[in-house]
């Protein structure tokens, strides 16, 4: 391989990522955790890892470029440039661009790169960057392997065309029909990064710009411009992650990825325990917890983490491919909250974010969330943090009636910050009444959104007093939260 020309990547964390944050909250999906670390930073080590980049640039919304700072200098990527990006990725690119522009060094190339594709490798990037070096132009890409479909919608046919319901048994509106079947001799899937002159990348932008021309991606702005661009073979594991589904399946092709690689570092240092993805559940989970009772809703769940190792003390590295240290306990930190609210009229009655058909609700200066307020306590006491009134004081006018998931929200931006991963939770609603176990699963729902993790990472689970206390007498509702979270490996390249 000829030498590699000084480079730089920008890394495009500019997306809302909608569709991959279903079910996460509002979180851009490049904040979103695989293993417990954020995509974009699984992106910065693969670059970091290859010695000919220089330069790094993370491309963020406005809203968003704070948080990215905290995480990159929590994660030692202190000299990272931090961009606002604009309102289309090409526009995104072309200030990442000009940032690099305006540093004092000379830089040959520059890699673009998705941030939403954490599982690029070190040896990919080199390809590119090497073929860059020769070419002028380069990108990652995959040969189309299957058999592709031109479709139309069949209510765009010409009624002589259109299907009749003899034909398809009833008619499906809004199915697309099959046009023609595309040759895919010569097909390429484009993938990142893609890599070009800086000179060259500079000038495909300003062209394109000038005719008022938006691309797919910054090879088709290259081509426009009559240069050539070379394809390289690249990984079908290196995929966008784009829809929630395709979490698991990086997560799959993550820990697959990181057990091959510890195998064969191993394979001449004598044998090693492996690595050990448990998902547990309660055999009597049905049953609920303790006594509590059928009215308030015992259909208990016990979830537990998948990806942590089922012997979290044990010497050997059960969290291989998790992200996190499970070697030892001193990368484990529990906490436990405690709330309580009065029951009172004229107030809705939330918990974990869902709205309960009851006469009374609970009183306080936010919406008075008991449980979201003892997840968010659970979590803060674990990090040592203090309790959700020293961040969030019920005096201050702001937090008035105020959603408790936006403030978990926020407390799980102080738990990324600091480096540690939400294993589980275990939560508890105490409550002689109403009947909580019809809201169960959605309430589970919408707390692991906020946490930004799977619901079977949460529990949730009520119980009365049968008749004792304030709880008994209906006049307010508690409950308590225990949660695990797990530092974060350090950054290694």
């Amino acid at each position: 391989m000829k030498n590699i020309a000084d480079s730089a990547v920008i890394i495009a964390a500019g997306g809302s990522g909608n569709r991959a944050s279903q079910g996460r909250g509002s979180t851009p999906k490049q904040f979103l955790e695989l293993a417990g670390l954020p995509l974009f930073i699984h992106c910065l080590r693969a670059f970091a890892a290859v010695p000919e980049v220089r330069r790094m640039v993370v491309v963020s919304k406005a809203e968003y470029l704070e948080l990215a700072r905290q995480i990159l200098d929590h994660h030692g990527f202190t000299g990272t440039l931090v961009v606002s990006g604009g309102n289309t990725r090409q526009e995104s690119v072309a200030l990442g661009v000009k940032a690099l522009a305006d540093l004092p060094e000379r830089l040959d190339l520059v890699a673009v790169h998705d941030g939403a594709r954490p599982l690029i490798k070190p040896a990919l990037i080199r390809n590119c960057l090497a073929a860059a070096t020769e070419h002028g132009a380069a990108i990652a890409a995959v040969v189309v392997k299957d058999t592709l479909k031109r479709g139309v919608k069949s209510s765009n046919l010409s009624a002589q065309h259109r299907p009749t319901e003899s034909q398809t048994g009833s008619h499906q509106s809004g199915h697309s029909l099959i046009k023609a079947t595309v040759l895919r001799d010569n097909l390429w899937q484009a993938q990142t990064p893609q890599v070009f002159r800086f000179s060259l990348l500079q000038a495909a932008l300003a062209a394109a710009t000038s005719t008022g021309y938006t691309g797919t991606d910054e090879a088709t702005l290259v081509e426009r411009i009559g240069h050539p661009v070379a394809l390289v073979p690249g990984s079908s594991a290196n995929i966008k992650v784009t829809v929630p589904d395709d979490f698991p399946l990086a997560t799959a092709l993550l820990q697959f990825s990181e057990k091959s690689s510890s195998e064969a570092a191993s394979s001449n240092a004598g044998p090693r325990a492996d690595p050990s993805f448990s998902s547990i559940t309660s055999p009597n989970a049905d049953a609920g917890v303790g006594a509590a009772n059928a009215d308030a809703g015992t259909d208990s769940i016990v979830g537990f983490s998948s990806g942590v190792g089922s012997d979290v003390g044990a010497d050997a590295d059960s969290s291989a491919g998790t992200g996190f240290s499970a070697g030892s306990t001193a990368g484990m930190r529990i906490g436990h909250g405690y709330d309580v609210h009065q029951l009172t009229a004229g107030r809705d009655l939330i918990l974990g974010g869902v709205k309960i058909d009851y006469s009374f609700g609970l009183l306080g200066h936010s919406d008075a969330d008991a449980l979201t307020h003892a997840l968010c306590d659970a979590i803060l006491g674990a990090l040592g943090a203090g309790d959700l009134g020293r961040h969030f004081p019920d005096n201050d006018p702001q937090y008035l009636g105020i959603s408790s998931l936006k403030l978990l929200l926020k407390v799980m931006e102080y738990v990324r910050v600091a480096g540690y991963h939400l294993v589980n939770a275990d939560l508890t609603i105490i409550a002689q009444r109403p009947r909580l176990a019809p809201y169960r699963q959605a309430m589970r729902a919408n707390l692991a959104a906020a946490c930004g993790v799977a619901p079977e990472q949460l529990n949730v689970k009520a119980t009365t007093t049968e008749g004792l206390g304030f709880v008994g007498r209906k006049e307010g509702i508690a409950a308590h939260a225990v949660v695990l979270l797990v530092k974060l490996k350090a950054p290694t390249e």
